[in-house]
């Protein structure tokens, strides 16, 4: 089977095919210079990718439509501002007249991450941090294995901290959660878990929360440390050691913060997905 590390240099080594793609087939591509597109088998189904400058990918999507639209991907995750460049007769041809779109980023760090103004935070040692009236206390991180207590912990903590989170309790590709505790033995306040995308694969974070009664106190930032301590520990199948994540485009507060403690911005999409039927 062909994998995405059978494309040219140096695409064979881009972040988020390393990261979530490393595993799928690969049944075609085009890649020059600037740009590479390329049709996938894989957790998500048949989709084709598009990474590079937008108006090369554009372009390759333009030369290579009717090889592309053969494969019938069903979504097309493309560098932001590509998919307007195309012509809309082969944007038909590709993704069919009805469609449904949405703009994420996906950022990640091969570094552990950096606190402002505060310790280095390890996954299983205490730092001090303001409670929000003057004083300090001491704030654990700590590590859960997922199984029924830890889901329930969580999908307490999650109620509160982010009802409309994508990725629950019980997914089974959850490897972990990090959590801060409102006090010994109590409630969680703060939580990001992490799974593997495909066998093997670095550690991809999900569905951080904080309490809004305990915000502005840099539990995200906490547990965000913790969790990619740990992922950094790993040695994935395919690539180094490295952990990332997945945001909606507007979600503007969320990219700062990641950027701020070190999160690099990778890649700007936008996917399209091809109506049923």
């Amino acid at each position: 089977m062909r994998t995405v590390g059978s494309l040219p240099t140096p695409w064979d080594a881009d972040p988020y095919l390393v990261g979530e793609r490393a595993d799928d087939e690969l049944h075609t591509h085009a890649c020059d210079d600037e740009a590479c597109v390329l049709v996938l088998d894989g957790h998500p189904g048949r989709s084709l990718v598009g990474i590079g400058r937008p108006e090369a990918v554009a372009r390759l999507l333009t030369q290579s439509a009717a090889a592309f639209a053969a494969l019938a991907p069903q979504t097309l995750t493309l560098a932001r501002g590509a998919w307007e460049l195309v012509d809309g007769e082969v944007r038909d041809q590709l993704a069919g007249p009805s469609t449904t779109t949405s703009e994420w980023d996906w950022m990640s760090t091969r570094t552990p991450l950096v606190q402002p103004d505060a310790p280095v935070v390890l996954p299983d040692g205490p730092v001090v941090l303001p409670d929000g009236a003057g004083a300090s206390r001491e704030v654990m991180v700590e590590r859960f294995t997922p199984g029924p207590e830890t889901d329930a912990l969580v999908t307490d903590c999650l109620d509160r901290a982010h009802p409309i989170a994508s990725t629950l309790p019980g997914d089974p590709r959850l490897t972990g959660w990090w959590g801060v505790r409102e006090s010994e033995d109590g409630a969680l306040v703060a939580t990001v878990g992490a799974l593997d995308i495909y066998p093997g694969a670095p550690a991809h974070l999900v569905s951080l929360g904080v309490d809004p009664a305990h915000r502005g106190r840099g539990l995200a930032g906490l547990v965000l440390a913790a969790a990619v301590d740990d992922g950094l520990r790993r040695t994935p199948r395919v690539g180094g050691p490295m952990v990332h994540l997945g945001l909606y485009a507007a979600n503007d507060r969320a990219r700062r913060v990641y950027q701020r403690l070190g999160f690099s911005l990778d890649h700007q999409f936008m996917s399209v997905r091809r109506a049923p039927g």
